[in-house]
């Protein structure tokens, strides 16, 4: 399929005079938004004649490639829900993080796709090394960096994380000329900071605070952001530090809502492309939403935000927010308590009574369940242990069981849904197959349990016993994701990209779905890379939580293009290099 991209000038980047600073920008096909979450979708090649990005649409999340001097952009082929792409060092290969939970590369010239690696969690950005190695980073959990052979083969472990100094994870890596070092960032608890990594003796050394995503400048300067503008800074290649402060050198810079990580891609010929920023910084707010769809503020103030889960007596939720589980009072201003202080941290569940929440947390190796009380009165306890990293989705109204599902490394890097028994104190397998199955979650009454599954080659919702017949039944038609069911049992509800779906169930005498139906349909965030769910249900059953960006999806549909952007560098922030 290929997409017409429009300039806003006539001249193309690419036929730019020498030493000339030229800006341009490229839009999007109708339809289409730069992707931005969780992971920054833009890649340039290095002689910056090819730029790959990350788009939306109604069709779903790909990958598109243009020459960066030609019109025309062209999707490519097996790209379905790909993220984070990177080009070789030579700009003939194209790698990226694909839907399936796999690293992939494909030539720039077209063809099929080749497997490198499995990639069992979201990523944190990866780089294609001169010496043919791959560098990579994990989200949602403690690891730092991985290296695998650009040709194919095991992953091995190329840092180390310290974290009885707090480090969380390690990601953004980002090659140095010369080949012996690379640029990364260290993920803590409280703030991020960039290293510089040597490849061949493993030292480490802090260059940069609070910030992430630094990316080297030819003519010896590092670039970052910071509050929504880029930033750069004088860099001596040899003694491997900052030698001067930083200037600000552009303004209106897409970021995310710590303004930390900017959305730009540079290219060793001077070529700078970047997201331009509609209003502020990448933030969401926390809305209601009725059956027709209309919508009501609550107080909770702005933030990232992913997971919303709503307390049994509604008057609180639960949520991810920047590696965190924060609990907000619905009834009460909007006030918030952070009940995580360590790890990486993510998909909160209520138990039924509301005194504790169980959590999936990355704090020693792969992320495992935890429990904490909400009242934050004991520590965080291990509930269930596992080789494998685990998240929690849904605990069944009876307090006995917990629905959750685990990576699968016999299936590559799908996932497996279980139940684990509080009273067996064991797990119980639900849905274990080749298949992608995750986000289980019980009915009121614990005997069915929905979920997602990737076993006809696209997301679909399912239900399956829990107790009792058994059997499988579909229940969404075209597409589908993030199950809730509603508390009187009687729906099933998902996301079919925008709408909301609605599915009448009935389970008198074994279990009978009837057509799925529309409730409404917004731009509201929906399941990202790490699975996380972006909506929940109020306990009375008529109205939605959902996650409302401050920037609506239509604020980005440009890129804006610099070239010979160093020249305008050495002008402003001369280095004598």
């Amino acid at each position: 399929m290929t997409a017409l991209a429009l300039w806003s000038l006539a001249t193309r980047p690419g036929a730019a005079p020498p030493g000339r600073v030229t800006r341009t920008s490229i839009v999007l096909a109708p339809g289409q938004y730069i992707n931005v979450q969780p992971s920054a979708s833009l890649a340039l090649a290095r002689d910056g004649k090819h730029l790959v990005y990350g788009a939306v649409s109604d069709e779903g999340q790909h990958l598109y490639l243009r020459s960066i001097d030609s019109f025309e952009t062209t999707r490519i082929p097996g790209s379905e829900g790909g993220r984070s792409p990177f080009f070789s060092p030579d700009g003939i290969w194209i790698g990226f993080f694909s839907g399936d939970f796999k690293m992939k590369k494909v030539l720039v010239a077209g063809g099929g796709l080749l497997p490198i690696c499995d990639v069992p969690v979201g990523d944190s950005g990866a780089v294609w090394l001169e010496d043919n190695r791959i560098v990579y980073g994990l989200a949602s959990t403690s690891t730092g960096l991985m290296s695998v052979s650009a040709d194919g083969g095991i992953p091995v472990d190329l840092t180390t994380l310290d974290l009885e100094a707090g480090e969380l994870r390690h990601g953004r890596p980002h090659p140095l000329p010369g080949g012996r070092h690379l640029l990364f960032t260290v993920f803590t608890s409280e703030a991020a900071r960039v290293e510089v990594l040597s490849l061949e003796t493993g030292e480490r050394k802090e260059i940069l605070q609070g910030t992430e995503g630094a990316q080297y400048v030819e003519g010896g300067y590092l670039a970052y952001g910071q509050s929504g503008s880029l930033l750069v800074v004088p860099f001596d290649r040899e003694g491997l530090d900052t030698t001067d402060s930083p200037t600000r050198i552009l303004d209106g810079v897409y970021m995310d809502s710590t303004n930390e990580r900017a959305y730009f891609v540079l290219a060793s010929d001077g070529t700078l492309v970047y997201l331009p920023a509609a209003a502020g910084s990448y933030e969401t707010t926390l809305v209601w939403v009725d059956r027709q769809g209309r919508e009501e503020p609550t107080e909770v103030e702005p933030g990232q935000y992913a997971h919303p889960q709503i307390s049994p007596d509604g008057t609180r939720v639960a949520v991810n927010s920047n590696s965190h589980i924060w609990i907000f009072d619905l009834d009460r201003g909007g006030s918030g308590t952070r009940l995580t202080r360590e790890g990486y941290n993510s998909m909160p569940v209520w138990s039924p009574d509301g005194e504790r929440i169980a959590f999936s947390s990355a704090r020693v190796g792969p992320a495992a369940v935890y429990a904490k009380r909400v009242d934050g009165v004991d520590e965080a306890e291990l509930l269930i242990e596992h080789d494998h990293a685990a998240w929690p989705r849904s605990w069944s109204a009876d307090g006995n069981s917990l629905a959750f599902y685990e990576l699968n490394p016999a299936a590559g890097a799908g996932r497996d849904v279980f139940a684990w028994s509080f009273r067996e104190e064991d797990k119980i397998p639900v849905v274990t197959s080749p298949a992608n199955e995750r986000s289980p979650i019980f009915s009121p009454d614990a005997r069915w349990i929905a979920y997602t599954s990737d076993e006809s080659g696209r997301d679909e919702v399912y239900v399956r016993s829990f107790v009792g017949v058994a059997g499988q039944w579909k229940i969404s038609t075209e597409g589908g994701r993030e199950p809730l069911w509603s508390p009187d049992g009687i729906e099933i509800f998902y996301r079919n990209g925008k709408r909301v779906m609605a599915v009448r169930v009935s389970t008198t005498s074994g279990f009978s779905p009837e057509a799925p139906v529309r409730l409404f349909e917004g731009e509201y965030a929906i399941e990202n890379q790490a699975h996380n769910q972006f909506y929940a249900i109020a306990p009375d059953g008529m109205r939605f939580l959902m996650i409302r960006e401050s920037q609506p999806p239509s604020s980005r549909t440009r890129m804006h293009v610099v070239t010979n952007w160093v020249e305008e560098l050495r002008q402003r922030v001369p280095t004598g290099q």
